[in-house]
């Protein structure tokens, strides 16, 4: 779930990129930075744990520890752990949580919302008419709230006015 402060952050992202098109008119979207950073859903690749890489670092600095502490010679003596190997295997998952962005070739692999935008030719979901009804979008609301739909909108409306061209 993003905080207070990414929240803040995420909307500074979409504002920089509209006044940013504003001054320049016809620029594609794809020519400036934190376009790159916004999610074909409309969030904010930036603030992400996953981009930020705050989850990983933490993790692969854990395992380090453990290894100067020879952790897994101890580990059998404090039953309350549980398993070392299950436990080591979902630390080097949380280790792997590194993305580059979405829109970079990071993020799942698998995410139906980033097919669905490529399959129509969309930069973003805010091209698409149907984007505030779309139950593809409805995955992100637990850990998002809306903030994607009010990037979304922002987007659209940036778009509307001629501040933004898409590419395509």
């Amino acid at each position: 779930m993003q905080s207070h402060r990414s929240h803040h952050s995420s909307r500074r992202v979409v504002d920089h990129l509209v006044a940013g098109l504003a001054r320049t008119r016809r620029i594609k979207m794809v020519e400036t930075k934190p376009d790159t950073l916004m999610a074909y859903c409309g969030l904010d690749c930036s603030t992400c744990f996953g981009y930020t890489k705050t989850i990983s670092e933490s993790a692969k600095g854990l395992r380090r520890t453990m290894r100067t502490e020879k952790i897994k010679q101890v580990w059998p003596t404090i039953p309350f752990l549980g398993d070392y190997d299950s436990f080591k295997k979902s630390l080097d998952a949380l280790a792997g949580l590194r993305c580059g962005g979405c829109r970079q070739g990071g993020g799942n692999p698998f995410c139906k919302i980033r097919k669905c935008a490529q399959k129509r030719g969309y930069e973003t979901c805010a091209e698409c008419a149907e984007f505030e009804s779309c139950e593809k979008l409805t995955f992100l609301e637990p850990g998002h709230k809306d903030e994607h739909l009010r990037n979304l909108r922002r987007l659209k409306k940036a778009k509307a006015s001629g501040s933004i061209v898409f590419r395509g």
